[in-house]
């Protein structure tokens, strides 16, 4: 506030100089009110019209207030603190664009302006504007050389490009100068969390808190390294915590969304996910944890429209690749060429492979792209007519297609379902090949786990403890010859001549496919090889986790995707034990079938 006595201000009047003293101690009604009758005399008075606008800002007047301040800086252009409180009300008011360009003018005059540098560099950070951030930061640091805030948001652009040690380093010295700044805990958290130091990143987002206890954003990123813990429940808490202090803050119901999954309820999961559309109607990622929750709760209809955004987060874009031609989207097809694109695991190729005979019965010639591990699988269905390996360019054609798009393309509903009774066919060259190397009896082939590169591989597969317990309980089942169908992990130790090892022989799906042929029986995760069993119509146990994947729905032991397939779930997060004491039970009560 200026100095009423300052010769520039020109704030002598009796009503001017009561508005200022109102205005100081806080009064802000009576101020505007000593300002406005000062106005009535003066209209365009650039001083009282600037302190018009404070006040009224300070009232929750924004949209008159933003207008005072406008009109102040555009008679006052060379008041610095005008011009400055113009641009805090811009930002107040969610006008980055105005606030930005304002900041910019006083810099431009004032390069050293502390605040104004600062408050420019809150502006970008939040509309994501991170090289002028930067540049504006560093241009600062010449001025002010160790300004801890400065610094901090120095820190904040190598977090956002991934620059995790870089940042990591950045925080840390930030903390050494100021361990009270409660931001750079926040920070700090973030980045601990995704390199994966989970733990360390629960104690940084507590020393947030415990400085800015109603910091939002920390109790929600603490919510976030909670459930990449394991412990849903509290984060679900915390995430609500987040939501009471800042009921706007969209990505808070978008975590809510991700837990109550985790947690299997699904009503307040798709609840979440809409209470953040109705603040972001666009959010990528809100849409895209409705379709998993409806898809897991049996609403297919909805979750195949809401799966539809996985193409758009920008870190899974690049998985996308657009073909040549056009998209297709349910027209005709008689005579076009259809790439089909497989996308993301090789469980989920073989798992939609049930569509290829519906897209030839509409008269496309196929062309599929996937993994290589499955070409020599798919080479021999007779609904393509050529298969690539997706490392390669797309081959040209009429039209393409995500692989993972065709269940809402179809229509596809928990009664009708294609394929279920089975879809692929081995090799029969290489069945009498396994028919003669495998041992003899009732043969189960065991896999207990996934690719370990998964996000949820560590739930999804079992970990050494795990399979010992699993070894324990259907090892000592009399007349069965256990076959070890995993590849990519080391076979037990205790397994030695207890499981014939099939992983040498195992380097694609077509030798995959063709020893489950030779079996009676596959238990194994849920993983590629689950898939593969049930397209080939054999008998599969299929051990889930406690929050299983969408497609598993809730509550079921049989499956509408495969005829052959049957459902082992946790009863507890991370408990396989009850897992593997059912189906020992279940394999001994077969046997004696």
């Amino acid at each position: 506030m200026d100095d009423i006595s300052s010769p520039e201000t020109d704030l002598t009047a009796p009503q001017a100089v009561l508005g200022l003293a109102h205005h100081r101690a806080g009064r802000m009604a009576e101020a505007v009110a000593c300002y406005d009758r000062c106005l009535a005399t003066d209209p365009d008075h650039p001083r009282l019209l600037g302190l018009l606008g404070q006040a009224q800002m300070a009232r929750g007047v924004v949209e008159d207030g933003l207008a005072n301040l406008r009109r102040a800086a555009q008679l006052m252009p060379w008041h610095d603190e005008t011009c400055l409180a113009y641009a805090n009300a811009a930002a107040h008011a969610g006008d980055y664009d105005a606030a930005a360009a304002q900041y910019r003018v006083i810099l431009a005059r004032v390069p050293a302006h502390l605040a104004a540098a600062l408050n420019l560099a809150a502006v970008l950070r939040v509309s994501n504007q991170w090289s002028e951030l930067r540049n504006i930061t560093a241009a600062a640091l010449t001025f002010y050389p160790g300004h801890p805030h400065l610094l901090l948001a120095l820190a904040v652009c190598d977090l956002q490009d991934r620059e995790m040690d870089r940042a990591l380093s950045g925080l840390d010295l930030v903390l050494e100068i100021a361990p009270d700044l409660a931001e750079a805990y926040f920070f700090r958290g973030t980045a601990l969390n995704i390199v994966g130091r989970n733990a360390e990143a629960v104690d940084a987002q507590l020393c947030a808190i415990a400085l800015a206890p109603h910091h939002a954003p920390a109790h929600l990123n603490l919510g976030n390294a909670l459930v990449d813990l394991d412990q849903p429940e509290n984060a679900a808490a915390y995430c609500q915590r987040a939501i009471e202090l800042d009921p706007k803050l969209v990505e808070a119901y978008v975590s809510l969304g991700h837990i109550y999954t985790r947690l299997r309820r699904v009503d307040a999961a798709m609840a979440a996910c809409r209470a953040a559309l109705a603040l972001v109607p666009g959010h990528v990622q809100a849409h895209w944890n409705l379709g998993i929750a409806a898809l897991l709760a049996g609403d297919w209809a909805l979750g195949w429209r809401q799966y539809e955004w996985r193409k758009r987060p920008e870190l899974y874009a690049e998985h996308f690749r657009i073909p040549q031609g056009e998209e297709w989207r349910g027209g005709d097809l008689n005579g076009r060429t259809v790439t089909i694109c497989a996308e993301q695991g090789l469980g989920d190729a073989i798992h939609l492979a049930r569509y290829f005979p519906l897209l030839a019965a509409r008269g496309a010639k196929l062309i599929l792209s996937c993994a290589r591990p499955l070409m020599r699988l798919f080479a021999g269905d007779p609904n393509l007519e050529l298969v690539l390996d997706r490392a390669l360019p797309l081959a040209r054609a009429d039209l393409w297609v995500d692989q993972m798009s065709l269940p809402g393309l179809f229509g596809t509903r928990i009664d009708h379902v294609v394929g279920a009774a089975g879809y692929i066919e081995a090799d029969s060259e290489l069945v009498p090949v396994w028919r003669d190397r495998l041992p003899q009896g009732y043969k189960v082939g065991l896999v207990w786990g996934g690719n370990p590169l998964h996000s949820n591989d560590r739930r999804r597969s079992m970990d050494v403890k795990n399979v010992e317990e699993l070894l324990d309980t259907v090892l000592h089942v009399a007349g069965v010859s256990f076959v070890s169908l995993q590849v990519g992990r080391d076979f037990p130790s205790a397994w030695q001549g207890r499981v014939f090892d099939a992983a040498p022989w195992l380097d694609d799906f077509a030798q995959t496919a063709a020893c489950i042929s030779c079996l009676d029986l596959v238990i194994a995760v849920d993983t590629s090889t689950a898939h593969l069993a049930g397209a080939l119509g054999r008998d599969v146990w299929v051990m889930l986790p406690f929050a299983p994947d969408w497609r598993w729905l809730q509550g079921r032991s049989d499956t509408p995707w495969y005829n052959s397939m049957r459902l082992f779930r946790q009863a507890r997060e991370g408990d396989w034990r009850d897992v593997t004491k059912d189906i020992s039970r279940e394999l001994q009560a077969r046997l004696r079938a």
